[in-house]
């Protein structure tokens, strides 16, 4: 049975605070009281409301405009409109065509009886990482306070967020430490000089204890934010796939997975010295370097740079972005293999934000609202066509 749009817009209309009349209330509370699937359809709406207010600084996007057609597509239908939420409240816009989630989309999902039940069981990553010591000791971490090691001038202690920090005092010898995050993971970690690292899924840094040369050097696998303290006469170099990066003190995100054709590097602040291929340069806040390792070519533009670190403040954030590479991202954070049955569709652009906590159900379920693709899961495999 498919949802009324007068259902829509009172859930809308009252997520927008707009103050409904004694018999609209009674409307929308019999509504709910009739099934639990209504109130699991009231929840996404709230979901989408609510996540949609991050949506706001994705200003390379003409939500004006996607709006403006949104209404159109709308006003066909004779559907009024009574609120602005829905303005922001997709998730993930196409950039050709727009679907209207709360009429529409939520609509389709009751109406296809999609079955996602193999996907209950599949959940966002956590904080999680193996930290593997000089003698080749392997610990896992999570949130948890504990001390992992401790020696008279060393110690290494996790806590309950999902840190691990590197406490040192007076003189040691310094050995390499390397900490894997594994896919559907991330950690935070606090080397020995205070730098402050971020690995993202499927990203490896190995580091030393101590840094106790002339220069801080880290090598990374995947990719990390960093916020690099600050020491003037030691310089902090990070080595990656393809590409050194000298600092002093500065914060910066670098993405720089083994399977990937491009490494990227997003300067926040400070500056930056890289050397790509046959390529060396300085980078200015708000740039992103980009080196092609197929093409062996370079390119620098500006960006919003909260679009390349959201990831670190729990939220994806898509811009027209190739869904195979959104697969990519996808299989890394939730652990499940992505196969394209429609090679065609792995050209489609997406932009949009969604919050990393929600389950892989639910991403799918907007994927296949927006009416461009569809998807089928069986155990920990996601078929889009």
């Amino acid at each position: 049975m498919k949802i009324k749009e007068e259902i829509f817009i009172l859930i809308g209309a009252y997520l927008e605070g707009t103050p409904l009349s004694d018999e609209e209330k009674k409307k929308l509370e019999n509504w709910l009281s009739v099934s639990s699937s209504n109130r699991s359809i009231f929840e996404k709406c709230e979901d989408l409301f609510l996540s949609g207010q991050d949506l706001k600084f994705l200003d390379e996007v003409d939500i004006d405009e996607a709006w403006n057609k949104l209404e159109n597509q709308i006003a066909e239908k004779s559907i009024p409109l009574r609120y602005k939420f829905l303005k922001y409240a997709a998730i993930i816009l196409p950039i050709l065509g727009i679907s209207a989630f709360l009429f529409f989309s939520l609509g389709k999902m009751e109406e296809s009886g999609a079955n996602y039940s193999s996907l209950d069981s599949v959940y966002a990553g956590k904080a999680q990482a193996q930290l593997t010591l000089a003698s080749g000791e392997t610990i896992n971490l999570g949130k948890i306070n504990k001390i992992v090691t401790q020696t008279a001038n060393l110690i290494i202690q996790s806590d309950s967020l999902g840190n691990l920090e590197y406490k040192s005092k007076g003189v040691i010898q310094a050995e390499y430490n390397s900490l894997y995050v594994p896919r559907a993971g991330e950690y935070k970690l606090i080397l020995a000089d205070g730098t402050k690292v971020w690995l993202n899924s499927d990203s490896k840094l190995r580091y030393p204890t101590a840094f106790t040369g002339k220069d801080r050097k880290v090598y990374l696998e995947g990719e990390a934010y960093f916020e690099v303290a600050k020491y003037k006469d030691k310089p902090f170099i990070v080595s990656s796939n393809n590409m050194d990066i000298q600092v002093l003190g500065t914060k910066f995100n670098i993405s720089s997975y083994q399977d990937a054709k491009e490494t990227e590097l997003v300067l926040v602040e400070g500056s930056v010295s890289y050397i790509a291929g046959k390529y060396k340069g300085l980078l200015s806040p708000g740039e992103k370097v980009s080196y092609n390792i197929v093409k062996e070519e370079l390119s620098i533009r500006k960006v919003d740079v909260e679009k390349y670190i959201s990831w670190k403040k729990g939220i994806f954030t898509f811009n027209k972005i190739r869904l195979e590479d959104l697969g990519v991202r996808i299989s890394r954070w939730y652990d499940v293999e992505v196969i394209f049955m429609n090679t065609s569709v792995k050209e489609q652009l997406f932009t949009g934000a969604i919050e990393k906590d929600k389950s892989l159900k639910f991403l799918i379920e907007i994927l296949e609202a927006t009416n461009s693709v569809s998807c089928e899961s069986k155990e920990n495999v996601l078929y889009i066509e």
